[in-house]
C-alpha cells in the first residue's frame, strides 16, 4: 500500500493482543511508522533513528526499507528492527478508547510492501 498525509488503519484485527511484522519504504517520507493503540512507533530519515514509548534508537535502513517485529501485550510494547539490530521494550497503559492500529508517513509519500497481524490470545484467559 501506498502512504499520504492521512494514517492508513488497518482492518480485521481486534482485541489488546498482537504480533505485528511490517516493512516500511520510506521512500521521500521524512518519517513513516504504525501506530498502535495510541502509541507511535516511528522512523525519521534524515536522523536514521527508531522511536517508541520516549525511547530512540540508531537505525540505518537496509535497502531502503525498515522491517518491524512488534509483540504487543496489555501492558507492553517489545519492537525488533531489522532482523534484531534494535531492541526496544517498554510498558504502556494505552487509552481504552483506542484501540485502532494504523500505518502512516509524515513529509512525503512511503510505502508498506509488507504488514501482517495476528492476534494473541491471553495465557490468562484459559
Amino acid at each position: 500500500m501506498t502512504l499520504g498525509s492521512s494514517p492508513v488503519p488497518l482492518q480485521g484485527p481486534e482485541g489488546a493482543l498482537y504480533d505485528i511484522e511490517a516493512v516500511l519504504e520510506p521512500g521521500t517520507a521524512e518519517a513513516v511508522g504504525i501506530e498502535i493503540r495510541g502509541h507511535r512507533i516511528e522512523y525519521s530519515v534524515a536522523e536514521h533513528e527508531l522511536t517508541a514509548m520516549g525511547k530512540q534508537a540508531p537505525l540505518v535502513a537496509e535497502d531502503g526499507k525498515i522491517s518491524l517485529r512488534i509483540l504487543v501485550d496489555r501492558t507492553s510494547i517489545e519492537v525488533f528492527a531489522n532482523g534484531g539490530q534494535v531492541q526496544m521494550a517498554s510498558c504502556f497503559l494505552p487509552e481504552e478508547d483506542k484501540q485502532e492500529l494504523a500505518v502512516y508517513a509524515t513529509g512525503g509519500p512511503a510505502k508498506v510492501p509488507a504488514v501482517r497481524v495476528w492476534e494473541l490470545q491471553s495465557v490468562w484467559d484459559r
